[in-house]
């Protein structure tokens, strides 16, 4: 809704809201998903006539088969990281975990049976070597703690034996795609930071930096919001008297590669403050709930 207002009111005079139109449709698209999520958790009964969870665990599981059975195939025919249909191995490497923790939520609130489980900790397994062929830092450092907290959360307690059996399997499955995989990232993280802290972003990690810098000077210069043509302007004027950052410039207008300062510099304090809320409700909603079931 914040972005929305937001498009609304700084590209009032905008026909067609410019390049604000890019956060119009995310507000949009929240708001759907919003609007959808309420209706399956409050209203989950109208579904009772048939077994829902059963089919979107099944939909679910499909879809995990087919995009690890393609991204092991564009793997063997010799691409370096795995893409799936994008353009972007980023972009895949989050679409796959956002997949793959969806699919162990629904098999955790299943039926508990020695099939499951074992189910389980091969999906845990496999899509955490599989993002690790994508490439993406982020997506390998965050994977399992999501999984790790989403576990945590949902039985509120830690079984060591299959924790034990995953972290073999997981170990095995690092061990053999340490050489290939794991050390160049780390050797290239390495190196890149070097490079920015010597003046050159011109890197992955060094355009990060870059526009977190950016971002984070123009919201507090501009806490009350921006346009998205605005925040640009003032990133180049940044730029002029810090060129060590300058390939911020070439992102600035597509996304910070971070929520909270993307939010802070174009909606200023209240969409900072929306994001932070939304974080933190999405994180303490089920424990509440359970803490009120056992009340």
């Amino acid at each position: 809704m914040v972005k929305i207002i937001w498009t609304l009111i700084l590209y009032r005079h905008e026909h067609t809201y410019a390049l604000g139109f890019i956060q119009l449709n995310s507000g949009k698209k929240l708001i759907f998903g919003g609007a959808l999520i309420f209706y399956i958790t409050q209203f989950s009964h109208y579904l009772a006539s048939f077994n829902y969870r059963k089919y979107l665990l099944s939909g679910f599981a499909l879809a995990f088969v087919l995009a690890t059975g393609y991204g092991l195939y564009q793997i063997h025919h010799g691409m370096d990281r795995i893409a799936l249909s994008t353009n972007r191995a980023t972009i895949a490497a989050y679409i796959y975990s956002a997949l793959s923790i969806l699919l162990i939520y629904l098999l955790l609130i299943f039926k508990k049976t020695v099939n499951h489980h074992m189910t389980l900790m091969a999906v845990i397994t496999i899509s955490f070597l599989v993002i690790i062929m994508m490439g993406t830092r982020a997506a390998i450092l965050a994977h399992l703690l999501m999984i790790s907290l989403m576990m945590l959360f949902h039985f509120r307690k830690i079984y060591l034996k299959p924790l034990l059996i995953v972290m073999v399997l997981l170990g095995f499955g690092v061990g053999m795609s340490y050489g290939k995989y794991i050390k160049p990232k780390i050797e290239q993280t390495d190196s890149e930071i070097a490079l920015y802290q010597n003046g050159n972003d011109q890197s992955s990690l060094g355009s990060r930096f870059s526009l977190w810098y950016v971002g984070l000077n123009i919201f507090s210069q501009h806490p009350f919001g921006n346009t998205v043509e605005g925040r640009h302007m003032q990133a180049a004027e940044i730029i002029v008297h810090d060129p060590g950052n300058r390939t911020a410039m070439e992102y600035i207008d597509t996304h910070l590669h971070n929520e909270l300062l993307e939010a802070a510099s174009l909606q200023g304090i209240v969409g900072l403050l929306t994001v932070v809320l939304f974080m933190f409700i999405s994180s303490v909603s089920r424990w509440w709930e359970r803490i009120r079931q056992c009340c």
